[in-house]
């Protein structure tokens, strides 16, 4: 299931941080093009990838599971930060188990290579996901998944 979403940011404190606006189609991929400014994705739309590409066996945080997963990695410029993400009005559609919408978390690594979920909701869900992670590392590199439900 593809989700078109634009992604806000609320605000950051005391943050410079990078995020890839392009999207990987993997955790790893990601990661190599990790940017210096997260202000970069503030307003940026994005479609997540089709089904069946790259995705981990871990779960997602708290329980779901990955299906379509697109990964935008960023250096943390702050300890805390607060992201908001907004599925596009019309663009989340039932699937046949009833599930529909996004599923959203931030990792520090990459699931399957050791990583830890900081922060996420596997609910999935049609309107906006607020999303807040304290006690990150400056410096540090952290992967912000966004995944249709199916």
């Amino acid at each position: 299931m593809i989700k078109n979403l634009t992604l806000l940011l609320l605000g950051i404190l005391v943050s410079t941080a990078s995020l890839s606006a392009q999207g990987g189609v993997s955790c790893n991929d990601s990661e190599e093009t990790a940017l210096c400014d997260l202000d970069d994705i503030n307003g940026y739309t994005f479609t997540n990838p089709p089904p069946g590409g790259s995705v981990p066996s871990e779960s997602l945080c708290d329980g779901g599971a990955f299906h379509n997963p697109g990964w935008f990695s960023f250096v943390a410029g702050s300890s805390e930060i607060e992201l908001a993400v907004v599925p596009v009005p019309g663009t989340c559609d039932t699937v046949s188990n009833g599930n529909f919408g996004v599923q959203v978390a931030l990792w520090a690594g990459c699931p399957d290579f050791g990583g830890e979920c900081v922060a996420g909701d596997a609910n999935c869900s049609d309107q906006p996901i607020n999303l807040m992670a304290t006690n990150l590392v400056i410096g540090d590199i952290y992967n912000l998944v966004i995944d249709g439900c199916s």
